[in-house]
């Protein structure tokens, strides 16, 4: 296959509707909602800024560009382009849909009438006991955790991958829960309105070291195996660029090392930069309290003129 191959392939394609109007109906309920946010705001919505639409919109263009463009052509005879694709949509479009706080401006994207007829008795739903349990089970770091293991590592095993591979319904099954599990993971890592942060910065870089340590796993088993795992790849003729079915499965052990974890080093600098700046102003402030006081003594132990 040819470089010029996944582009040429492209010429003339329809994308499937399956993909680009989900995508679409996103894009177009986030447009609007932030446009009524900005015509009608109410006391305690949050600004909606350009960089989260940013951060939105280009979740959603690299999700389309994995599922539909020139990437899942070659994924079909390459598998570290497929895991490039599995981590770009879990640990990159993830969080960038996350950033982009969509819930609020996909509310009030809707009409109202159904806003009127439908909040009620979700508030009520929501503030009721069973829903408070859930809500608490999904917001531990555990949860996080294992809905990043469980989809990445499930969608790996040679079986269940190569069953994927070879039928496009649970192709799309696959990728989405990849998505899922990775929106569950993030989750707990970014405000995105109305879900906080809740873990302060310690424990948030103990657990993005752990979300990394969960992509190694793959790598790690993938990389040191000794032999191709996965018989869709290993029963081709021929891969681009001429490379054997193992060297292919060792660059995409790779791809599950390395690349796959810098988003979450990113936060994790970010994270820890804030911290230091937090730290520094708590100091600043205490230096200028400590200064007043003592300005204060002085003031007060200094005889005043009769």
């Amino acid at each position: 296959m040819s470089f010029w191959a996944p582009w040429t392939h492209l010429y003339g394609y329809a994308l499937q509707p399956g993909a680009w109007i989900p995508l679409l109906l996103c894009a177009f309920l986030y447009w609007r909602g932030r446009r009524a946010l900005a015509r009608s705001p109410r006391p305690g919505d949050p600004t909606i800024g350009p960089w989260r639409a940013v951060a939105f919109y280009s979740g959603l263009a690299i999700i389309l560009f994995a599922v539909e463009g020139p990437l899942n052509y070659l994924a079909n005879d390459l598998f570290w382009i497929h895991m490039v694709e599995h981590c770009l949509i879990q640990m990159v479009a993830a969080l960038l849909l996350l950033v982009g706080a969509p819930l609020l401006p996909w509310w009030r994207a809707l009409p109202r009438p159904w806003r009127l007829a439908v909040g009620p008795k979700a508030q009520a739903i929501s503030h009721g006991g069973p829903a408070k349990k859930v809500g608490h089970l999904l917001r531990h770091p555990a949860f996080g955790l294992g809905a990043l293991a469980v989809t990445f590592w499930s969608w790996h095993i040679p079986f269940l991958f190569d069953l994927a591979l070879h039928n496009g319904f649970l192709h799309g099954f696959e990728l989405g829960t990849l998505l899922i599990g990775g929106l569950f993971f993030w989750s707990l890592t970014v405000d995105s309105f109305p879900v906080r942060r809740e873990m302060t910065t310690w424990p948030l870089a103990g657990y993005l070291v752990v979300g990394t340590a969960v992509m190694w796993v793959v790598a790690v088993s993938l990389g040191f195996s000794g032999h191709a795992w996965y018989s869709a790849y290993y029963d081709l003729a021929s891969r681009p660029g001429g490379i054997s079915a193992l060297t292919d499965q060792e660059w995409g052990a790779g791809v599950a090392w390395v690349p796959a974890a810098i988003p979450a080093e990113i936060l994790l600098d970010i994270t820890v930069l804030q911290w230091l700046r937090d730290d520094e102003r708590k100091a600043d402030a205490e230096v200028e309290l400590y200064r007043s006081h003592q300005a204060n003594l002085q003031e007060q132990s200094t005889p005043k003129d009769s």
